[in-house]
C-alpha cells in the first residue's frame, strides 16, 4: 500500500500508512449484548458489528449475490468519497473484508475534509449553521456550488464565512465571468448589429489566449484524475481572466472607431477579436456547465446556441468551433453584483 495511491489526499494516506507501521491487530465482527443488529447465525446472543454489517452495503445494494451482471457494472468502484474520520473503517477493514472474499478493492478512496464557520464547529445546538437554501435563495445554486467547491482545496478542512461568500461572489462571478459575457455580446450587437463575424488573421495576442484556451481541456483533466475539484475551477478562472485582459489589450472599442474611420484592417481586426472571445465564452459555458448548469445554459444562449453533451467532451472543448453568423441572444445579468 505504501506504493500506490489507493488512498488521498496524501495527508490521509501519510495518516494509515502509520497505523500499518504500528503493527494490525484482529478484531472482532461481531458484539454482545446489543438490542439491535444482525444477529449471527450460530450465536443469536451475538450481532455482526455495524463497521461489517454497513460496508457490505456497497455491493449488495449494487447487486452482489443478487444480481452479478450489475454488480459486475458498477464494481469494483472508480472512487469511493469518504469523511476524514472514518477512513481506517474503508482504508483498512474494507479492502480485508473484499481480499477476504476474493473480490477487488476499489480503485481509490478520498476522504474529504471538515467544514466549519466563522472558525467554528458546525452545530445545530449553538446555531453555528450554514443554511443552504437560504443562500440558495439569495444567489442561485450554480453560485452556490461554484463557492463551495472553489473556495477550500477539496480534501482539507476549511472555514466559511459570509464575507468571503459575497467578496468571492461579487469578483468572480459578478465582475470577471458576468462582466465578461455581457461586455462581448453588447459589442457584438453594437459592432456588428448582433451576428458574430468570421475571424481574418490571427495576431500573437489571440494566439496566446486560443493556446490557452486549447490547452485547458488537458489540465482539467489532469486535476480531474486527482480530483483536485477547487483546482479545476481555478484552470478556468484562470482563462476567464487572461479574456478579460485580452478585452483590455486589444480594446475592440478602439477598432470600432477606426473602423467608422475608414479603416477596414482596423474592421477584419475588431471582428477576429470579438469572434475569439465569443469562442472562449462558449468553451467556458461547456466547461462550467457541470458545476453551472443553469447558468451555463444562460450563457450559451445568449451566444445564440444549445448545450448538446452528445457532442463529446472533446469537441465541446475544442477551439475555433463556434459558428460564424450566428446572431447573438442578448439577455438579462447572468450574476446581477450583490450589495449588502
Amino acid at each position: 500500500m505504501a506504493e500506490t495511491n489507493f488512498v488521498q489526499p496524501e495527508t490521509r494516506r501519510n495518516e494509515l500508512l502509520g497505523v500499518l507501521r504500528e503493527g494490525l491487530q484482529d478484531f472482532s465482527i461481531s458484539r454482545q449484548h446489543v438490542r439491535w443488529g444482525v444477529p449471527l447465525p450460530d450465536d443469536p446472543q451475538q450481532v455482526l458489528y455495524v463497521w461489517v454489517d454497513a460496508l457490505l452495503n456497497y455491493i449488495t445494494a449494487i447487486g452482489y449475490g443478487d444480481d452479478e451482471t450489475a454488480f459486475q457494472r458498477y464494481w469494483p468502484a472508480d472512487v469511493q468519497l469518504m469523511a476524514k474520520e472514518i477512513i481506517r473503517f474503508h482504508c483498512l477493514y474494507w479492502p480485508a473484508m473484499l481480499m477476504a472474499a476474493g473480490l477487488p478493492i476499489p480503485r481509490l478512496v478520498f476522504a474529504h475534509g471538515w467544514l466549519t464557520k466563522d472558525g467554528q464547529k458546525l452545530s445545530k445546538t449553538t446555531g453555528n449553521i450554514i443554511d443552504p437554501f437560504e443562500l440558495v435563495q439569495r444567489f442561485g445554486s450554480d453560485a452556490v456550488r461554484y463557492f463551495f467547491l472553489r473556495e477550500g482545496a477539496f480534501g482539507a478542512d476549511w472555514d466559511y464565512t459570509d464575507s468571503a461568500f459575497i467578496r468571492r461572489y461579487n469578483a468572480d462571478l459578478a465582475n470577471d465571468f458576468g462582466n465578461l459575457l455581457n461586455r462581448t455580446v453588447q459589442m457584438v450587437v453594437r459592432y456588428f448589429d448582433g451576428t458574430v463575424p468570421q475571424g481574418g488573421e490571427l495576431e500573437p495576442g489571440d494566439r496566446n489566449l486560443l493556446a490557452l484556451a486549447a490547452g485547458l481541456r488537458e489540465r482539467v483533466e489532469d486535476a480531474l484524475q486527482r480530483i483536485a475539484l477547487h483546482e479545476v475551477l481555478t484552470l478556468i478562472w484562470n482563462l476567464v481572466e487572461d479574456a478579460n485582459k485580452y478585452v483590455q489589450a486589444t480594446t475592440p472599442w478602439e477598432l470600432a472607431k477606426a473602423r467608422k474611420a475608414g479603416s477596414a484592417q482596423a474592421g477584419e481586426r475588431l471582428a477576429t477579436v470579438l469572434y475569439s472571445l465569443v469562442d472562449v465564452l462558449r468553451l467556458l459555458g461547456c466547461y462550467l456547465a457541470p458545476v453551472m448548469p443553469r447558468k451555463s445554459k444562460e450563457l450559451l444562449a445568449q451566444l445564440g446556441l444549445d448545450f448538446a453533451p452528445q457532442a463529446g467532451w472533446a469537441k465541446l472543448t475544442s477551439v475555433g468551433l463556434y459558428p460564424a453568423g450566428t446572431r447573438i441572444q442578448p439577455g438579462g445579468v447572468l450574476f446581477p453584483r450583490y450589495e449588502q
